[in-house]
């Protein structure tokens, strides 16, 4: 398993971050967690809270929470979201960035933070005996949000922080287990690279979904 981590301490005002790491489970294994915002919970370990919620400036938003030592107070983040699939680069790319909506105004419960850029790019990597996908996780927050916390929290952040996110991903889909995801079954797949193994998967996943698309009576 590969993994990069590059971090810079301030980028024009902004605290930068960056890593990836090389998976050796086909991506539409990956994908099914990731894509249900209802699994956040089974991989990010520091969310507190998450709403989904609709607003008539950006459409579909989501709210997050994170509980900090005390006595800080909660961070909050207030996010639209966006995902980019490209079959020709056998990529996903999920993009956020923070978001201001009259759904959910600013309040003195939490600090607001301000998420300049943040993507997670999942790529399918060509075959060389065994499927595997690389996991990219940018992010970029605004530098002042850091001012009154901890010099440790900062550096972990910087350091550590999505290195453990993308890990905890993985764990949870492996111990998840969920069928591997339709939209991705055929990327750099092969008869010969898929196996008895990845194909019986497959067709689980497929019975799964016919049964769903019939009607009950």
């Amino acid at each position: 398993m590969a993994m990069v981590l590059c971090l810079t301490a301030s980028t024009f005002g902004a605290m930068r971050a960056s890593y990836s790491a090389t998976f050796p489970e086909h991506i539409s294994e990956l994908m099914s967690v990731y894509l249900d915002p209802l699994k956040n919970f089974e991989w990010n370990q520091r969310m507190s809270t998450q709403v989904l919620l609709r607003s008539p400036e950006h459409g579909e938003i989501v709210h997050q929470t994170y509980k900090l030592p005390w006595p800080l107070k909660p961070r909050e983040l207030l996010m639209q979201c966006r995902n980019q699939v490209s079959h020709r680069e056998h990529t996903l790319t999920a993009s956020c960035r923070s978001v201001e909506s009259k759904a959910c105004p600013i309040t003195s419960d939490a600090v607001r933070m301000e998420i300049l850029e943040s993507q997670w790019t999942f790529e399918a990597l060509p075959p060389g005996g065994k499927m595997s996908t690389k996991v990219s996780v940018y992010i970029l927050i605004n530098e002042r949000f850091a001012v009154g916390i901890p010099s440790w929290v900062v550096k972990y952040v910087q350091a550590q922080s999505l290195k453990d996110t993308v890990h905890q991903y993985h764990k949870a889909c492996l111990r998840l287990s969920l069928p591997p995801h339709l939209d991705f079954l055929g990327w750099r797949r092969t008869r010969a690279s898929g196996g008895p193994r990845a194909r019986h998967r497959a067709r689980c996943a497929r019975w799964a979904a016919q049964s769903h698309a019939r009607p009950h009576r």
